[in-house]
């Protein structure tokens, strides 16, 4: 083995430590994301690649929405591909621990790019695999899965900008960015693609071959989007038709469980090596961000050696506005830089939690640290001690005399000792001789490393570990359900353990058990303008960002359920279905946690009308004239209008749903009406009558529907957006390019900073 391979294997090692609950046989974890969104979509996309097909719709949530427009559901990684062949729990998990590696070996490669020593990028991986922003997106394993490229993509940076030649390195920073694209999560995309933009500026501003760089850096992202087409274009068509594409209203993003608690700022950085619930100590589960005191005051000053520094500067100075900028909007709306950049950056209005950007925080802390052991080890001067005992000073005088939380006594005790001896140690280093200088930064590394292990203890991952699989908390209601006919509308709990939740179909679970659903929850493009407005059909101010549930008023009304194609609804065993649903039958099914109740008025899977009337404002008019539109369908187009004077109830119709983006149904009626599939009319559905083509037509403003004359026909609706065939040839061609700019000899791992002297 070669001493330069040393620290990728330290790294790999202590990834493993990390993520044991992972891959340790017989554990699994199960954190609310992984039960409720990662694994149904994980299912849905494997189901459809294994039928050959492209996974564009989700039919199980929201009466069918797009699924590979939604970017969270990674449907083209090909890392994703290769978990197919495991079981859905196991699979996320691995995902999740390879990406944590991936992630803890790239800060290995872009510090040594940055011309750190091996000890400096072992210690910069180590706190990347360890802090609290990387053990928390890897249970979140959608956004794990995009964050673990960044170091990737800022090391290959590095490489084109300082040899830009170099077809290769277009080739692999084109491969970096395509992964980061195709993984998952749409914010750490957003967050990974400002980050390399603002580092690649100043990093071209020092270049000495500026012109051929920046042609180097844009063709390698042109590539990348070339390759990515297919999934750029099917995002971009599902944001168009998102309720949200408009960007969030700010005042939305001030939620306390969404934001950095400025009270909270130094348990979050700091941790704690006592053990307990990170995110009780963080104050929230999407604030933990712990680094440890160690890390923290070594990051702080490679902060101020390498700004002062002409070889360092030219990385160092992006990285720190970053990593200030995203502690600021961390805090959310609450600052004036948050809100500038929420009314002037382009798409910065579409993110959602604003605590997220921490991770970005902590992977650029990791490098500083790396950089502050070279500092350590190659410096003789007492401005070193100087810095680092102002910093300590400072965090002492912030934590005694600012209202901020700061955990117990035995915390704040352990933060000041953690604290001296770095100072010790910086002063011992700042006047001995070599070998004073040598064991000093033994000690701090020794210090900073015996801390991430401690505060490992703390880590996430351990509270949501489990020895049951998702898949496995099937219970007697969700079989009855599994595969039946119409929709289920879940009343169930929020909130709960995974053995209540996942079978109480909370909030996409449904999905995971193959139950259909109109109902479901998501932070993004696939709650529609159709769904949302759907709502206003009970009330005028719905929650639109919440699942369906959260704006129905008790009890439940059988014909205006049956109008959304809703069979079934699921209860707790605690509520009072004489309350909830006084006029269902049933319970049709049960068991010690749920029963299920069946509505007398649903029809069939799809039904036809035989009256049929434009509206502009189908919600509204259900809301306030259902008793007189009961038998009436609302549309869209005037041509589908026709009257009906007797015998005027919906029919029902056999509707086949041959994949979720074909139904089929064959029907003979001797009057003119209107066939209706409880499906969202999302821009891209086609319809045929009898091979022909026919319009579609938007029945009550969600579900497709066709006019159909009398006598039998055979309807076909197809999803076919005219973006797939463009973007799937686009794509065919910027891999065949990126093939060709990483075919060549083997590059050579150059450690060169654009803008160091030659």
């Amino acid at each position: 083995m070669r001493r330069r391979e040393l620290p990728y294997l330290i790294v790999l090692a202590a990834t493993a430590w990390v993520t044991r609950q992972f891959w340790w046989p017989g554990h699994y974890v199960v954190a609310f994301d992984t039960g409720t969104y990662a694994t149904p979509n994980w299912i849905v996309s494997k189901e459809a690649f294994v039928d050959g097909r492209l996974p564009l719709i989700d039919d199980r949530i929201f009466g069918g929405v797009p699924h590979m427009g939604n970017p969270q559901t990674g449907t083209l990684s090909p890392l994703r591909w290769i978990s197919y062949l495991l079981e859905p729990n196991q699979a996320l998990n691995l995902l999740a621990a390879v990406h944590v590696a991936i992630l803890g070996i790239g800060l290995v490669f872009l510090a040594r790019r940055l011309n750190m020593s091996r000890m400096a990028a072992t210690c910069a991986g180590l706190v990347a695999v360890f802090c609290g922003a990387t053990t928390t997106k890897s249970v979140q394993v959608e956004q794990v899965m995009v964050i673990a490229w960044l170091p990737w993509i800022l090391a290959f940076v590095v490489m084109v900008i300082t040899h830009p030649a170099r077809r290769t390195y277009v080739g692999l920073l084109s491969l970096a960015l395509s992964m980061a694209i195709v993984s998952g999560h749409p914010q750490m995309t957003y967050e990974v693609a400002l980050t390399a933009a603002v580092f690649s500026v100043f990093l071209l501003i020092v270049s000495h071959e500026r012109r051929r760089a920046t042609a180097a850096l844009a063709t390698a992202v042109g590539v990348a989007v070339l390759t990515c087409a297919l999934q750029l274009s099917s995002a971009i068509a599902a944001t168009g038709d998102s309720y949200f594409s408009g960007g969030r209203d700010v005042a939305g993003l001030d939620n306390g469980a969404l934001v950095l608690r400025a009270r909270s700022v130094v348990q979050v950085f700091l941790g704690t090596v006592h053990g307990g619930r990170s995110d009780v100590f963080a104050g929230a589960f999407e604030s933990i961000a712990y680094l440890g005191v160690v890390a923290v005051i070594l990051t702080a000053l490679a902060m101020f050696m390498a700004l002062r520094e002409r070889d360092t500067r030219p990385w160092a100075v992006p990285l720190t506005i970053v990593a200030v900028l995203g502690t600021v909007w961390s805090l959310g709306p609450r600052t004036p830089v948050f809100r500038l950049a929420f009314d002037f950056l382009p798409g910065f209005d579409q993110a959602r939690v604003s605590t997220r950007w921490l991770v970005i925080v902590s992977l650029i802390a990791a490098v500083f640290v790396g950089h502050a052991v070279d500092v350590l080890r190659r410096h003789a001067d007492t401005t070193l001690a100087k810095v680092v005992i102002a910093t300590v000073t400072s965090g002492i005088v912030v934590l005694v005399l600012a209202p901020l939380d700061s955990g117990d006594g035995r915390t704040k005790l352990t933060w000041f000792a953690t604290a001296l001896t770095i100072v010790a140690a910086v002063v011992m280093d700042g006047r001995g001789n070599e070998t004073t200088r040598r064991r000093s930064v033994t000690l701090v590394v020794t210090v900073l490393v015996i801390e991430l292990i401690m505060l490992d203890r703390s880590s996430i991952i351990h509270d949501v570990a489990s020895s049951v699989p998702v898949e496995s908390t099937r219970m007697s209601t969700t079989e009855f359900l599994t595969s039946t006919e119409g929709y289920t509308l879940a009343l169930t709990e929020d909130s709960g353990d995974f053995p209540y939740l996942l079978p109480a179909l909370r909030p996409n679970a449904n999905a995971l058990f193959d139950v259909a659903s109109i109902d479901g929850y998501d932070g993004g493009v696939q709650v529609t303008k159709r769904w949302a407005t759907s709502l206003e059909r009970f009330s005028p101010t719905p929650a639109y960002d919440l699942p369906m549930r959260n704006s129905l008023v008790a009890p439940l009304e059988p014909s205006r359920m049956a109008r959304l194609g809703v069979r079934w609804v699921l209860l707790d065993i605690t509520d009072d279905p004489n309350v909830l649903v006084p006029d269902w039958e049933g319970p049709v099914a049960s068991d010690q946690l749920f029963t299920v109740w069946e509505n007398p008025a649903w029809i069939a899977p799809g039904w036809a009308f035989r009256a049929a009337t434009t509206t502009d404002d189908a919600a509204n008019d259900l809301r306030e004239n259902f008793a007189s539109l009961v038998n009436t369908a609302l549309v869209d187009r005037d041509d589908a209008t026709f009257d009906c004077t007797s015998l005027c109830e919906p029919l029902p119709v056999d509707l086949l749903a041959v994949d979720p983006e074909h139904l089929s149904a064959t029907v003979e009626f001797d009057q003119t009406t209107l066939v209706t599939a409880p499906r969202q009319a999302l821009p891209g559905w086609q319809v045929t009558v009898d091979g022909r083509a026919a319009d579609v037509v938007v029945v009550d403003g969600l579900f497709l529907g066709v006019r159909v004359e009398p006598g039998p026909h055979v309807i076909d609706w197809r999803y076919r957006p005219g973006w797939v065939t463009p973007a799937v040839l686009a794509s065919v061609l910027g891999v065949s390019i990126m093939l060709g700019l990483l075919w060549g000899r083997r590059p050579r791992w150059r450690r060169s900073t654009p803008g160091a002297p030659r």
